[in-house]
């Protein structure tokens, strides 16, 4: 990777520009997954503290990452179930003949 690093400058601009996009990319992913964890399981790490026995030192942060991972997981299945239904229900080809029936209408070709 060093050696990537070092010849980097003599490579063509798009290819710099493909590298700086890749490393950008990565950035972003990384930053979006924490952030996901800490927003999509706030509701289930009150609900998981609330619900565990008092140990002596708590829960610890290995307790709570898995439960933000968990919920996180949860949450995230919930909603993809949702959008599949919504995409599923709907009835493209009828809404297209529809659309196109009033098209045909508005411009005087029937």
């Amino acid at each position: 990777m060093k050696t990537y690093i070092k010849d980097l400058h003599k490579k063509p601009l798009h290819h710099k520009k493909r590298f700086a996009l890749l490393v950008s990319g990565i950035f972003t992913l990384t930053i979006f997954t924490f952030w996901s964890l800490a927003t999509f399981s706030a509701l289930s790490r009150t609900q998981v503290v609330a619900t565990e026995k008092p140990a002596d030192n708590g829960p610890g942060p290995l307790t709570y990452l898995g439960s933000n991972v968990a919920s996180t997981y949860e949450s995230f299945r919930n909603e993809w179930s949702k959008l599949t239904e919504i995409v599923n229900s709907v009835d493209l080809e009828a809404e297209y003949e529809e659309m196109r029936e009033k098209a045909l209408e508005t411009y005087g070709q029937r």
